[in-house]
């Protein structure tokens, strides 16, 4: 390896003493080691959604200020569209539909509430005006009683 690292040349000499091959070997194995040591610092750090985000749109403002944004549409992405705007208009359907249901058999449950109170009402009316008929006197019996 090199002898004198302080001589400004070592570093050149060293390379030229190297096969192209090797030193391509040389160049990727740093390169490999680079991206490991990022790949471990940002696994350290975690997850930075604020700044993916603005990565992202930074990435189309500078698409966008070149003229290539937004790019060229091709039949077999305008198809993959057309089907998400599709589903998307089947689950809306679907959600309307639900909704709908659900507020009518709310209503529904709401007036066959609202039927049997009403109806348990006039029939406790009734059953009460029959009991009091039942324990009041008669009137032939009262004014027989009066005039004894």
């Amino acid at each position: 390896m090199l002898k004198n690292l302080d001589h400004p040349d070592a570093v050149a000499r060293e390379m030229a003493a190297l096969d192209e091959g090797e030193r391509i070997r040389r160049w990727r194995r740093g390169m490999q080691v680079a991206e490991e040591r990022q790949r471990a610092l940002r696994a350290a750090e975690g997850p930075r959604p604020a700044q993916a985000v603005a990565e992202c749109l930074s990435i189309l403002n500078a698409l966008e200020a070149m003229g290539r944004w937004p790019g060229p549409s091709d039949p077999i992405s305008e198809q993959g569209v057309q089907e998400v705007r599709e589903r998307w208009t089947r689950i809306q359907r679907r959600a309307r539909a639900k909704a709908l249901l659900e507020k009518a058999v709310a209503g529904a449950v709401a007036r066959f509430h609202v039927d049997i109170r009403r109806l348990a009402r006039a029939a406790l009316q009734q059953e009460l005006r029959r009991v009091r008929n039942a324990m009041a006197p008669s009137r032939v019996q009262s004014r027989r009683h009066v005039h004894r």
